[in-house]
């Protein structure tokens, strides 16, 4: 299985925390044991999830049958509502990652959470909006942004939701960055020595997030070592 590491949805796309408790509320509980299908890549959407407790992951099969794993999310994340909410079959595979509890909103339970409190409606439209803009920042990331900007612009925003501390591999990371193994320990290599981040086995501390700003901001050039 090819891996992809991208930690909880930042604070923008996320629901606000109120609008969470709402929605779990009218959902019913599901638990689901380390390895579980949580949903599957092109069923039906006939609901989606928050999740209470744990941790889901998210990836697309591809031709070969190799799952690529693109996101991995924890509680208060809210997932499978694009589908759900436009009628179309899955686009991704979600699988337990670990053990998990998720509170399951079905079409009935929407309807009627959304009657009694409208402006929950107008709360997922936005979370869904900023969700559609960070997607569309990354596509015009990967076309414009050097190495080095793209790397520290993930490092940051992978900061915000951690205080600091990553925990992922540098495979991890170079799949998420859409680059070599290689090509991103370079770029690691010369962030560690200028003494912006920390390197430890499956790890990744910031240090001086105002270096890792500094870098997206010089474009082909690096900050000296």
């Amino acid at each position: 299985m090819q891996r992809t590491y991208q930690l909880s949805l930042s604070g923008a796309l996320r629901l606000p925390e109120e609008a969470q408790e709402r929605l779990i509320a009218c959902g019913k509980l599901r638990r689901f044991t380390d390895g579980q299908s949580v949903m599957r890549e092109g069923e039906v959407a006939d609901g989606f999830g928050i999740i209470v407790e744990g941790q889901v992951m998210f990836g697309r099969h591809a031709a070969n049958g190799i799952l690529t794993v693109l996101a991995i999310m924890g509680p208060g994340d809210c997932f499978g509502e694009q589908a759900f909410l436009t009628e179309t079959p899955r686009l991704a595979e979600a699988i337990a990652d670990g053990p998990a509890t998720i509170s399951w909103i079905g079409s009935a339970a929407f309807r009627k959470a959304v009657a009694a409190d409208p402006p929950l409606a107008m709360l997922m439209l936005r979370s869904l909006a900023w969700q559609l803009r960070a997607a569309l920042d990354r596509v015009d990331s990967a076309r414009r942004m050097t190495l080095d900007q793209r790397v520290a612009s993930a490092l940051l925003t992978m900061c915000s939701v951690t205080d600091g501390m990553i925990e992922t591999t540098q495979q991890e990371l170079a799949d998420l960055v859409g680059v070599s193994r290689v090509a991103l320990g370079e770029a690691l290599r010369h962030l560690e020595r200028g003494g912006a981040i920390t390197l430890a086995y499956g790890r990744i501390t910031i240090r001086n997030p105002a270096q890792l700003e500094a870098q997206m901001r010089l474009g082909g050039k690096r900050l000296r070592a």
